[in-house]
């Protein structure tokens, strides 16, 4: 990605729209450099947030709106919350009256109606029939990863054990069949972290060392989920015929 990605057409679509709003946001904001090396989000994914060329993970924009228009130094440590959104928690770390508590709320509703249209498919194929696709490598290292923290339990032959109600929709979710939603990742984390030994009740112990890991785990499946998602809608539109970009 070039340090100074073209400017996207707003014109040409949602997820152009999309980019080039971001870059009127950070207009005379701190810059791409100075936000990776103090957030930890490589240059390269933030840089192409601001292309328009291909979704942005939720973390990346979630950054990018952090700095652009919350205030990082004005956040109260105090305030922190475990349990909270770790993409988007970090707005309630910031005084009730702060404008970039409203400014958040806001972008992460965009962002979230982008990702639905794009996933459905409504970008170029308003009543595309369905198609049937393989299982991507994206999808397939989520897949990996889950079935691995489900291993790392040893109850892989009792899961139901793990998982009740929620059983059938992990069998499915390690099938390839779908994909889960964020409140079902932190259900699946927190049940095998729990079998593994870990205290995760938010009024016992303090156990850092399972918050950590729950942190840690949670997060890097909603990046694999997110990733997953994009590809799943790349595939179905190669598989409809349409144009994918490199």
């Amino acid at each position: 990605m070039p340090a100074h990605p073209r400017i996207p057409d707003p014109a040409t679509g949602p997820l152009a729209a999309f980019a080039y709003a971001l870059r009127q946001l950070g207009e005379g904001e701190l810059s791409i450099p100075i936000i990776a090396e103090r957030s930890g989000v490589s240059r390269a994914a933030l840089y192409a947030a601001l292309s328009g060329t291909r979704l942005p993970s939720s973390k990346t924009v979630a950054t990018l709106i952090r700095w652009w228009a919350g205030d990082p130094t004005a956040e109260s440590e105090m305030d922190r919350d475990p349990l909270a959104d770790p993409v988007w928690g970090w707005r309630v770390l910031l005084p009730r009256d702060h404008p970039g508590r409203e400014a958040s709320s806001s972008w992460e509703r965009r962002y979230r109606r982008l990702v639905r249209e794009l996933n459905e498919g409504r970008v170029h194929h308003q009543s595309a029939a369905p198609v049937s696709i393989a299982v991507p490598p994206e999808q397939q290292r989520f897949i990996d990863e889950l079935q691995g923290l489900i291993d790392s339990t040893g109850l892989e032959d009792s899961r139901w054990l793990l998982f009740g109600e929620l059983n059938r929709k992990v069998t499915s979710y390690l099938a390839g069949s779908c994909l889960p939603e964020r409140r079902n990742i932190s259900r699946i984390v927190m049940a095998c972290l729990e079998a593994r030994g870990f205290e995760l009740d938010p009024d016992g112990p303090d156990d850092d060392e399972g918050w950590d890991l729950e942190f840690d785990t949670r997060e890097n499946l909603e990046e694999l989920v997110a990733e997953a998602r994009v590809a799943r809608a790349r595939e179905r539109r190669k598989a409809r015929g349409g144009r994918v970009k490199s």
